[in-house]
């Protein structure tokens, strides 16, 4: 039930991926604030029939959460116990990541572009 997709920020607002992706009811895996159990508010603060009923269950965001720690906890198993990039066991990692970021340079004004494939 996870799917990846590709979102590209329009305003470069802080947490714009994430609480447009929570308004629809599609929260990123391994939010801990509008994702399952995160403090911030569900869809995004949004309060309309339609977009809530089309969202994931909250059941659904829990099992999601829960795969995604048992995944976590089987590879610091295999890493000898550490805990996943210092993470505590109930927090997952958040799935958020940019496989492409193009600036310019600060001389020429020619394009550079990273990328770099997502890790999980």
């Amino acid at each position: 039930p996870v799917t990846r997709v590709e979102l590209t920020p329009v305003t470069g607002r802080t947490h714009q991926l994430r609480v447009h992706c929570a308004a629809v009811g599609h929260p990123i895996v391994g939010d801990s604030i509008y994702g399952y159990g995160g403090e911030g508010s569900a869809q995004g603060g949004l309060e309309c029939d339609r977009i809530t009923n089309l969202g994931a269950s909250l059941e659904l965001q829990k099992r999601i959460h829960l795969y995604w720690l048992r995944r976590l906890n089987e590879q610091n198993n295999k890493d000898g116990g550490v805990n996943f990039n210092g993470r505590a066991n109930e927090e997952c990692m958040l799935c958020l990541h940019a496989h492409q970021l193009t600036i310019s340079h600060p001389f020429t004004e020619s394009p550079m572009i990273f990328e770099c494939p997502p890790p999980f």
